[in-house]
This record gives structure tokens, sequence and C-alpha cells, in this order.
């Protein structure tokens, strides 16, 4: 019993609904049938050679890995009926500059855009709710990130290592920033939070030596600063609120690698930032009421 079929070399599900395969040897653009619905996982996977890839307006699935190390590829437009990428999608396109995501997507996987280092420009729909860990790690060439109102959850290490980044504005319903999110951004020289901030998770910051002022003192529910959350801010000033709970160990960085400042508002305060476990230098303290 045959359980596949052929389309001008393309290997499909019998019934032609899910592409399963692509030849890798294969070069320039392709059309995706009009009665594909699906995108198996790794069906693309290191066609280095695609350059463009128009998709059905019937896809509704593409599985993980599906057009990973897809190295030509320069755009993509993805089509409407698509509400989540898995993870690793589009994992290492490094010629990928721009993505149309469809209206009604909600979630962007684990990976997603992962080493995509040209891509250079991201318009979040307004639905989108949840970014994947490592989701844009790498992704040298990205500017500047606005998420949207509703999104609720970025992964750990999202925006690692995005080294181009100088701009993120994340008023949102986000109410923790995770671990190591923005870890390695030493462009970043702007952050807008979201207005309910509660957590900042270790090492989300880390080695963000662009960023010069930062003022928490606005974030009243916020509780907790993780263990080297901003190491390598040394250009930093970071103002507290009145009550934190909780700093991790070398919240601020340690003396081989310090903020420039934290202003407090009170000896209370003061005490939890230069107490272990924080450590932070006494010198470096400025009460402010």
């Amino acid at each position: 019993m045959n359980f596949f079929s052929s389309h001008g070399g393309v290997l499909f599900s019998k019934d032609k609904t899910t592409l399963l395969s692509y030849p890798g040897g294969r070069t320039g653009a392709y059309i995706i049938p009009d009665k594909t619905t699906s995108i198996a996982a790794g069906a693309f996977e290191g066609c280095s050679n695609l350059t463009n890839v128009e998709f059905s307006s019937e896809v509704s699935t593409i599985g993980d890995s599906a057009f990973g190390g897809c190295s030509g590829l320069r755009s993509v437009s993805l089509p409407e009926k698509v509400t989540s990428l898995g993870a690793f999608v589009f994992y290492r396109c490094i010629g990928l500059t721009g993505i149309e995501f469809p209206s009604g997507l909600t979630e962007i996987g684990r990976g997603a855009f992962g080493e995509c280092s040209s891509l250079n420009n991201i318009n979040f729909p307004s639905g989108l709710t949840s970014i994947g860990e490592y989701a844009f790690f790498f992704c040298t060439s990205l500017s500047s990130i606005d998420v949207p109102y509703g999104l609720r959850t970025i992964g750990v290490y999202a925006f690692g290592n995005c080294t181009g980044l100088n701009s993120a504005d994340l008023s949102s319903e986000l109410s923790e920033i995770n671990s190591c999110v923005f870890y390695g951004c030493d462009s970043l020289t702007s952050i807008s939070f979201p207005p309910g901030l509660t957590s900042i998770g270790e090492s989300a910051f880390n080695g963000c030596q662009a960023l010069s002022r930062i003022d928490l003192n606005y974030f009243t529910e916020l509780s907790s600063v993780g263990e080297t959350a901003f190491y390598g801010c040394s250009s930093a000033i970071i103002k507290l609120p009145e009550r934190i709970d909780s700093l991790g160990q070398y919240a601020f960085g340690t003396p081989i690698s310090s903020c420039f400042k934290v202003i407090v508002p009170n000896e209370t305060i003061r005490d939890l930032v230069a107490g272990a476990p924080c450590n932070f230098s006494g010198d470096r303290i400025e009460i402010q009421p």
C-alpha cells in the first residue's frame, strides 16, 4: 500500500495535504500547492538553495525545524491560518531579512528564529501572547523590538546576544522578565518595562554595557531582582523602588564588573543592596529619599 505521493519531485502524503520532504539540492523558489494544509517537521531543513517559498492559503501547521538552515531564504510571508510556530522552524536562516506574521499568530516557539543573523525588522501581531525561549537569540541585525500589549510570556534567552539591539519596548501584560532574556545585548540603550513588573530574572540584562539609566522606582510591585541580573552594565545608574523583597547574588555586578551606581530610597534598601547575597559596593550606593 502506498502512503505517499509525489508532485514535481516533492514528497507529500497520499492525499497531498501534507508536504513531507523537499529535495535538498533544488535551487530557486517554490510555490506550495493549494491543497496543502500542513508542512511536516524538517520538510525543507537544510535546503540552502531555496530562495523563496510561497505558501498555500490553506496551510495552518508548520512543523518543528521545517525551514531550519534554509540560508538562501530572504523574506517570508506566513499564511493567515497559522496560529503558532513550532520549535526552530526558521532556525539559522542566515539570509532571512524580514518576516511577515499572520494576524492570528499567538505563539512563537523555542528557537524559532534563532541565529537568523540578517533579520532586521519584526512587526509582532497584536494577538501574540508568547515568545519561546531562544526564539530570537543571536539575531545580531535586529535593532529594535516592540511587543504587543497582550504578550504574557518571554522565554529564557529569547533575545540573548542580539548585539545590534538598541531599544526594547516591553509595555505589555508581562509581569516577569525571564532569565537571560537580553543577555549579551551590548548595544541596548533603551528599555521600557511592563507596568505590572514583579520580577527580573537571573542575568536578564547581563552584559548590557550600553544601558545608562534604569528607573525601577515606579514599579511598586517589583519584588525581586535575580542573580547577576545587571552584571556588566558598567554605565548603568539604577534607581530602586521603596520596597523590594529579594536581591540575588551580585544582582548589580561584582567588584570586577558592576553597575556605575544604585540609587535607593532609604537605609533599609541600602542595607539590602550592600549586604549578602547582593554584595554591591557601598561607595556606589546613593540614598535619595
